[in-house]
Formats: C-alpha cells, sequence, structure tokens
C-alpha cells in the first residue's frame, strides 16, 4: 500500500478516494476532530462565524476537521516537525499505534526510513485570501494518501499508479465548448 497511490487532479476528488479506501481497511477506526478558532481584525466579527461553518473549512495545505485514521494507513506530513529526525513535510508515515494526543507512525520514505516518531497535535494557521479571517486549527499535521492530486505527487515515487479522471467535468466542459460554437456559427 505504501508504493502505490491514486492520482487525480482535483483535491476533493481525493479526499473522497480516501474515505472510500479507508472504509475497506478492515482496522478500526479512530475519529480526530479539531479545535478550531479564528482570527480578526474585528473582534466583535468574530461571532458571525459559527462554528459548524469554520469547521467545514477545508484550507489549502491543513488537515480536515475530522481526521479520520486507521492502523496500517499511510499518511502525509503536513509541516516540518523535526528535520533530524527526518520528520519533514511531504513524507509518507504508516501509522502504527492511535493515542489520544499523539499519533506514532514509522517513516516509509526518506533517510530515516522504518524510524519511529510520535506526530503531536499541532497550531496551523491558514491565511486563505478567499475567507475574511484567519482559520487557527489545532490537529494532527497528517493527511491520507491513498489518493493525492496530481500536483502534489510530483517528485515521488511510486511501483504502481492509478490515475483518477472526474469525466462529468470534462464532459460539461466538452458540452459547453459545443454550446458556445453552435451559437457562435
Amino acid at each position: 500500500m505504501e508504493k502505490q497511490v491514486i492520482l487525480s487532479p482535483k483535491n476533493p476528488d481525493c479526499l473522497a478516494i480516501n474515505e472510500k479506501v479507508l472504509n475497506i481497511i478492515s482496522e478500526a477506526l479512530k475519529m480526530y476532530l479539531s479545535t478550531d478558532s479564528v482570527s480578526c481584525n474585528d473582534e466583535d466579527e468574530v461571532q458571525n462565524y459559527p462554528f459548524e461553518f469554520i469547521n467545514s473549512l477545508p484550507p489549502s495545505g491543513m488537515p480536515p476537521h475530522h481526521l479520520n485514521l486507521k492502523v496500517g494507513v499511510i499518511v502525509m506530513l503536513l509541516r516540518n516537525l523535526s528535520i533530524s529526525q527526518g520528520s519533514c513535510n511531504g513524507i509518507f508515515m504508516k501509522v502504527q499505534r492511535l493515542h489520544s494526543h499523539c499519533v506514532e507512525e514509522s517513516l516509509v520514505t526518506g533517510s530515516n526510513r522504518g524510524r519511529t516518531v510520535l506526530i503531536p497535535r499541532i497550531k496551523l494557521s491558514s491565511s486563505d485570501a478567499n475567507i475574511p479571517f484567519t482559520l487557527n486549527r489545532l490537529q494532527f499535521p497528517l493527511q491520507l494518501v491513498c489518493s493525492m492530486t496530481i500536483n502534489k505527487a510530483q517528485g515521488q515515487t511510486f511501483e504502481k499508479m492509478l490515475e483518477f479522471i472526474c469525466l462529468n467535468q470534462y464532459f460539461l466542459m466538452a458540452n459547453y465548448m459545443l454550446h458556445f460554437q453552435e451559437h457562435k456559427l
């Protein structure tokens, strides 16, 4: 499982594929919920963002609010934690044990391959230009990598690779272009 991946052009497709693969694995599921908060220039503005909305945001480069993990799955670290121990952004790890306050993992890639590391929850901040506040999320900096975007997979080496293409997007564009050409003539 650590040497194969499903590639997809878009993040929502990757998330859906990861959840489906996770459901196939027979190990016990453990769900980790993040603790989210918002920072704004105007403190009165914070009240306008309910927790349900904040928790539903999937900012780029951040783990989801609901992080579902099972022993044996492959995850990718989203932040540099300890470069000397090999816990770097983009490194692949295999989940060994799931604890309440940390996740025990063994490194699958890199020069420290096989080394066991403990990954704590850390505070992550996202200043996405599309949202008028800074999202602060306390969560494990991990992402499932049964499926990943084509861009994120650049520079990685896999023995098996499947490409997932959402045909609806391409058919929609083709139909739109056909419709556009008909009106142009």
